[in-house]
């Protein structure tokens, strides 16, 4: 009986702190960019909130962020029409069965308003 108590314990403060993968999927870009406009926006918006933000390819941006000893690495497939920021790997952010952290979700909305906010901004120059 005590296991059965300790193990319950333990699955309820843990899954407190754990939610499905936040993604964001097919985000549309809304105005008439080029392929590069929608590239230089992603990276620009990423370094507003400390988000490392490399090429991969020529339609794939990787983006990581450090938070104290923690690590977030996402995928940012896009194009002139769209985007997408999608989990690609984490270190100390208790990834488990496609669940995490939290505070995850948070750091890609973030990310996906300041993106949206920097490609408002290409399009109104």
């Amino acid at each position: 009986m005590k296991k059965i108590v300790i193990l319950l314990f333990a699955i309820i403060l843990t899954g407190c702190k754990t939610i499905p993968i936040p993604e964001v999927k097919s985000q549309p870009v809304g105005y008439n960019l080029t392929q590069e406009q929608v590239k230089n926006a992603i990276i620009k918006a990423g370094f507003v909130r400390d988000w490392q933000i490399i090429p991969v390819n020529d339609t794939l941006l990787r983006g990581t962020l450090d938070v104290r000893s923690h690590q977030l690495v996402v995928d940012i497939p896009y194009d002139s029409q769209q985007y997408a920021i999608e989990y690609y790997s984490s270190e100390n952010l208790k990834y488990h069965d496609g669940k995490i952290h939290k505070k995850v979700a948070t750091w890609i909305r973030n990310l996906n308003l300041d993106i949206n906010k920097s490609i408002r901004a290409v399009a109104s120059q």
